[in-house]
C-alpha cells in the first residue's frame, strides 16, 4: 500500500521541502486530533521497539470539548492483534499543550513544513522540544491524519519513537467490540 512510504516522505521532509523561519516558544499548544477524530478512524505506529500499534476511533458520545472518545490500541505481531486495550477520554479543547514531566521547563522551536504524500500536498508542523537549550524529542504534527494527527516522534538522536505506517478514516459506523 502507497501509505507505507511514510517513513521515506518523513525522510525527505529535510531534503525537499520548503522550510519557513522557526519560532522560540516558551509555550505552545498543538492541535488535539482526537478533536475531529470521526468512528472509524485508525493509524497505525510502527514503534522504536519494532512492534506496531493501531489506534481506533471505536466510540464517541459527542463534539463538545467535554464530550468522551473511546479508542482501541491493538499490538500487532505479523499483522495480528496480540493485545487489545481500550482507553476513554474526553475529546477535550481544539488544541492542547504538549506534557511537560514534572519539575522540568521546556522551550519550543515551531516551524511549517510541505511534503507531498499519494499526491497531496500536506503542511506539518515541526515542533523541537527544548529542557534548558537541550533538544529532546521532536514532534511531526499534521491536521489532515487521523485520531491524533501525529506523522512522527522522534528522541533527540533522531532515531524514531514512533511514526506512522498506515491510516485510514472511517465511515462513522463501527462497531465498538
Amino acid at each position: 500500500m502507497a501509505k507505507r512510504l511514510m517513513a521515506a516522505a518523513l525522510a525527505a521532509i529535510v531534503l525537499a521541502t520548503a522550510s519557513f523561519a522557526a519560532e522560540t516558544l516558551s509555550e505552545v499548544t498543538i492541535p488535539n486530533g482526537l478533536a475531529h477524530a470521526k468512528l472509524g478512524d485508525w493509524i497505525t505506529f510502527k514503534m522504536a521497539d519494532g512492534t506496531q500499534q493501531r489506534h481506533t476511533v471505536i466510540e464517541r458520545t459527542g463534539d463538545t470539548p467535554t464530550s468522551e472518545i473511546v479508542v482501541r490500541i491493538e499490538t500487532l505481531v505479523n499483522n495480528q492483534p496480540q493485545d487489545v486495550k481500550r482507553f476513554r477520554q474526553n475529546v477535550g479543547e481544539e488544541f492542547v499543550k504538549p506534557p511537560v514531566p514534572y519539575g522540568e521547563t521546556h522551550t519550543y522551536r515551531r516551524r511549517q513544513e510541505s511534503i507531498t504524500f499519494e499526491g497531496t500536498l500536506l503542511e506539518i508542523t515541526i515542533l523541537d522540544i527544548m529542557n534548558n537549550g537541550t533538544l529532546v524529542r521532536t514532534w511531526y504534527l499534521s491536521t489532515e491524519l487521523p485520531v491524533y494527527g501525529v506523522i512522527k516522534k522522534t528522541f533527540a538522536n533522531g532515531s524514531s519513537e514512533f511514526e506512522v505506517v498506515d491510516f485510514g478514516f472511517g465511515d462513522g459506523n463501527i462497531s465498538p467490540y
